[in-house]
């Protein structure tokens, strides 16, 4: 069935698309938790 196979191919999309989302999201997160720099301070 062509409908049953356009929904299957969305789903699996749908999943790619949620799994890219979610390690895009953890990669930021661990840059972030990393210590920054310290500013320089010019007087």
């Amino acid at each position: 069935d062509t409908e049953a196979d356009l929904y299957v191919a969305i789903d699996r999309a749908t999943d790619r698309a949620r799994r890219t989302a979610m390690r895009r999201i953890e990669r930021q997160q661990s840059l972030l938790r990393q210590p920054a720099p310290e500013p320089e301070l010019s007087a």
